[in-house]
């Protein structure tokens, strides 16, 4: 089976989608970890009757 341009632009895909797919699993929980902190930051700032 031949590849040309194909298989170059197959590879670029799939590098593309691998660095989509670390980057999501290291900011995901960063960003969910950050909410976290600000909530409870939040939380013990203020009082209840205001939220």
């Amino acid at each position: 089976m031949k590849m040309g341009n194909n298989g170059r632009f197959y590879k670029i895909i799939k590098a593309t989608a691998l660095v989509i797919g670390l980057a999501l699993v290291i900011v995901i929980p960063v960003v969910k970890w950050h909410m976290r902190q600000e909530a409870a930051k939040i939380i013990q700032e203020e009082p209840a009757e205001n939220l």
